[in-house]
């Protein structure tokens, strides 16, 4: 149905992103009002700050689901590189399992090019200790323009197509 509609493939990706944006926004605020007020885990930090970091990290992750979908053809290979080449990855190298100074200096320079990395370190500076905020900005800044740069990949990849 989508390849006879009259909306461009920016238009598609666009509503697909904010549903999608809207959705995990929900259920972010219901998972931190869960932390903070169901089982009275402290924000040491700004919680704006962590907002940010949560919702530009949710970006980057649907603008890399998009992408994905506009280059694979079918769901199921999708799906399989999703897991296979960055959750799986993302899940080891980022920081979330294993602290990324007690690892080899090559396991990490791959881990930093990552954006789960950036945004496990600012979510665990602003719950730990709230500062220095500088890291945090400046992985705010490298989440928007991973999120940035995906979302236009996406749209480059995006076409309609009767395949």
């Amino acid at each position: 149905m989508l390849s006879v509609t009259p909306a461009s493939p920016g238009a598609i990706l666009a509503a697909k992103f904010l549903v999608n944006f809207l959705l995990t926004a929900v259920g972010a605020m219901l998972a931190f009002f869960a932390a903070v007020f169901v089982f009275e885990v402290p924000v040491r930090g700004s919680l704006w700050l962590l907002a940010a970091t949560i919702l530009l990290y949710s970006a980057w992750a649907i603008a890399f689901g998009l992408l994905l979908s506009a280059v694979f053809k079918s769901q199921f290979t999708a799906i399989q590189f999703a897991v296979i080449g960055s959750y799986l990855p993302s899940l080891m190298l980022s920081g979330y399992l294993f602290d990324l100074r007690s690892v080899p200096w090559f396991i990490s320079a791959v881990g930093r090019l990552m954006p789960p990395t950036y945004a496990i370190e600012s979510v665990k500076i602003l719950y730990l200790s709230g500062e220095p905020e500088r890291i945090v900005l400046a992985n705010l800044a490298l989440l928007a323009a991973a999120a940035l740069g995906f979302f236009a990949l996406a749209l480059v990849f995006a076409r309609k197509r009767l395949d």
